[in-house]
Order: C-alpha cells, then sequence, then structure tokens
C-alpha cells in the first residue's frame, strides 16, 4: 500500500466515522475511551484507529472503558501489564480519597477538589497531597484549621 493510498484509507475512514458520530452518540462515547486506552498504553502498544473504526461499525457498542481488549492491543501484553494498571488505578483512587479529606478539612470553599483530582489522574497518583499543603489546589490563602475536640 502506498502512503497516498493509506492517506485516503484514513480520511475515508474519518469521514464514516464522523457521519457515523452524529446520528450515533455512543460512537464518540467510544471514540473518546479510544483515545484514553491510547494515552494509557501509548501508541506503540494500543491500536486506536483500529478501536475508532471498531466503535464506527458497531455504533460504540464496542467501547473499551477499562482498556482491555485485546484486538486493540499491539503485541503481547504480559502480567506486568495488568498489574501495573491496577496499581495506577488503586494509587488514584488512594490520591483522589485525601482530597477529599482534604475538602474535609478546609471545606470547597477553600481547597479545590476537583483541581486536585485531576493532578490524581493526570499523574497517575502520585500527586496525592496525604498533608493538605499543596499550594496549587487552593482557593484562598491556606490557615491551619481549629482543631476542637
Amino acid at each position: 500500500m502506498t502512503k497516498m493510498q493509506y492517506v485516503c484509507l484514513i480520511a475515508t475512514a474519518l469521514v464514516a466515522i464522523v457521519t457515523c458520530e452524529k446520528q450515533h452518540p455512543m460512537v464518540r462515547r467510544c471514540i473518546l475511551g479510544c483515545g484514553m486506552c491510547v494515552g494509557f498504553w501509548g501508541k506503540q502498544n494500543y491500536d486506536g484507529e483500529n478501536c475508532a473504526i471498531g466503535c464506527a461499525k458497531s455504533l460504540g457498542k464496542t467501547i473499551d472503558m477499562d482498556c482491555e481488549n485485546i484486538d486493540y492491543h499491539v503485541g503481547k501484553r504480559s502480567v506486568l501489564d495488568h498489574d501495573t494498571m491496577e496499581k495506577r488505578r488503586f494509587d488514584v483512587n488512594t490520591c483522589q480519597k485525601s482530597c477529599e479529606n482534604c475538602v474535609a478539612l478546609y471545606t470547597n470553599a477553600h481547597y479545590d477538589e476537583f483541581r486536585c483530582k485531576v493532578a490524581c489522574s493526570m499523574t497517575n497518583g502520585e500527586s496525592t497531597d496525604v498533608n493538605c499543603d499543596k499550594a496549587d489546589v487552593f482557593l484562598t490563602k491556606r490557615s491551619n484549621p481549629e482543631i476542637t475536640s
């Protein structure tokens, strides 16, 4: 297949996807899921193009929310990959729970829970704010909460 034939094939697929997306909202959700999986596994490990084409063909029924569909994985996945994915989910959940704890301590008026949770997702849980002292998530100047017993 020449480069021009490949470009034409992709362009045709994209037109079909866009047309289908307008008629079937689940297609859009499915395609966004493909993008999320490419972001998680990387282009070299997850075939986002075939995933998107599958979304268009199935009218969104092949959505791969857990990025587990082996039809779209390039090469062999190891047990380590699955374990790594589960660890990332655990780390993100733990990080987001610490955001909720900080909101309980400082309230939503002072601590930006949404920004904190987004940071958790973007860093795979590495931005955990266990001590509730990250300045970038405070909406107002931080002061120590009064603890009464």
